[in-house]
């Protein structure tokens, strides 16, 4: 499934709002809460494009109120009132909250939008599905590399927006403000009790390392890490300097 939605075109959009207002916002609610499945793993991820350990997928989709911009006043309006409604609604966690999959795999992670942000200015919350997949010899499944594509990652979310690609020499005005990064670890590969506990370890501490490396420069509030029964929040004080304090919180 895609995640670009269609919405009406110009052209029958006179059409389209006569419809009455109810349907309208049916259509809405289709259009804009699609999802997609998680991918199988890096191999069956799809086009895309590699750049700085990051493979991006080769084309970005973009939250509904940017693919509104071209059409209909009235039509933009009502769509983004009801994505406004929705966010605020789900602060504090919900079904629809934006859900980006990230699959490591050695010195690389392959990002992927599931369930967009509602609009181009971020929801409160992003949800990460962080899945671990076995790599070949002796290297660690978080190596350094793919800890730095996914500090990279974070900065470039803030900087360009939900529509992530390798064109870093696109910037927003102004960078844009998380709440909170809420990590979902989920190891995809078999493990000893040995390995299991480092690599529980090991991740933990990369996450942890986030907050303290200022991950998405000083523009993320909290980073929330969950394994099994396990959780842990950081809080992300930024300083008049321009870097980050982080302290545990739970």
């Amino acid at each position: 499934m895609s995640l670009q939605p269609t919405l009406p075109s110009t052209t029958y959009s006179n059409h389209f709002l006569q419809l009455p207002r109810e349907l309208r916002d049916l259509i809405y609610h289709l259009l804009t809460t699609e999802t997609r499945p998680l991918p199988e793993g890096p191999d069956h991820a799809g086009e895309r494009i590699y750049q700085s350990k990051i493979y991006f997928e080769a084309r970005s989709p973009r939250p509904a109120l940017l693919q509104l911009k071209l059409t209909n006043r009235q039509i933009h309006a009502e769509v983004a009132d009801i994505l406004t409604k929705r966010v605020s609604k789900r602060v504090d966690g919900g079904p629809q909250q934006a859900c980006l999959d990230i699959m490591v795999r050695g010195s690389s992670i392959w990002p992927t939008w599931i369930s967009l942000p509602t609009t181009p200015e971020l929801d409160p919350v992003i949800n990460i599905s962080l899945r671990l997949f076995e790599t070949k010899g002796h290297a660690s499944e978080f190596s350094t590399g793919a800890y730095r594509g996914l500090w990279s990652l974070f900065n470039l979310l803030v900087s360009q927006g939900p529509c992530l690609t390798p064109n870093r020499t696109r910037r927003l005005p102004e960078s844009l403000r998380i709440a909170r990064l809420r990590f979902n670890i989920l190891l995809c590969f078999p493990a000893s009790v040995d390995d299991l506990f480092g690599t529980y370890r090991d991740v933990f501490d990369r996450l942890e390392k986030l907050a303290f490396d200022n991950v998405g420069l000083g523009n993320v509030e909290t980073i929330e890490a969950c394994m099994g029964v396990d959780r842990r929040v950081w809080r992300l004080k930024q300083l008049p300097t321009g870097l980050t304090l982080p302290s545990r919180i739970e």
